[in-house]
């Protein structure tokens, strides 16, 4: 029933019951049939790479053309960005990123840091920077939840704005270097679709169906 089915639908069944297998199976199906006439293609969304994988593995040579245009297979971030932080921060800062990946983004900030001021070789204090986000929407600076960035005064004592500002500063080079937090990317890719709400329709006339796995984290 689901294999058959061309209505958008949720498929709920607990793990292991198949969802993914025969998410795989439709695929396959649709591959036949490509590419199609009106010149679109299917976007298949994922939360991690061990799906992609799985779907690399069980269609093999035939899968390989929902990895050509105009078709999408990948992760929901690998998605948000190519098609929409990419495009966002060229249009914003002129060139392109240089990567999105917190582990590096989170590395080049305190690395800055420690060598400006020995406050920040704490690690309590650069734990505190690794939640540090810039938030495109509101243009403020916000912790990863949202809410907005501030130091203990433990950290900052009497020398608060001054230290407050030099670690923006740090932060601000890393952005306009192209090095950005992965989440940093979904607030550049909202941005994004506020200043071009023609990129909805973009998207529903390129993918004349969209699969989304584990849609619950996804």
């Amino acid at each position: 029933e689901f294999i058959r089915c061309i209505e958008s639908k949720d498929v709920i069944a607990c793990p292991g019951s198949g969802k993914t297998t025969a998410l795989v199976a439709k695929l396959y199906i649709l591959t036949k049939f490509m590419p199609f006439e009106d010149g679109s293609g299917i976007c298949v969304l994922t939360h991690t790479n061990v799906a992609i994988d799985l779907i690399k593995e069980r269609l093999g040579k035939q899968g390989s053309i929902l990895f050509e245009h105009p078709n999408f297979c990948g992760t929901i971030q690998s998605f948000i960005d190519s098609y929409l932080a990419q495009p966002m921060y060229v249009k914003k800062y002129g060139h392109r990123i240089s990567t999105i990946d917190d582990d590096i983004a989170y590395s080049y900030i305190s690395s800055k840091l420690r060598k400006w001021n020995k406050t920040c070789h704490n690690t309590h204090f650069l734990e505190l920077v690794r939640d540090l986000r810039y938030d495109y929407i509101d243009s403020k600076w916000v912790n990863k939840n949202g809410t907005p960035f501030t130091f203990p005064q433990k950290f900052i004592g009497d020398d608060s704005k001054f230290v407050r500002d030099e670690v923006m500063n740090k932060k601000r080079s890393a952005i306009k270097k192209g090095i950005l937090f992965y989440d940093e990317a979904y607030t550049l890719g909202r941005l994004y679709l506020s200043v071009e709400p023609s990129l909805s329709r973009a998207f529903c006339k390129r993918f004349n169906y969209v699969f989304v796995d584990e849609a619950q984290d996804t």
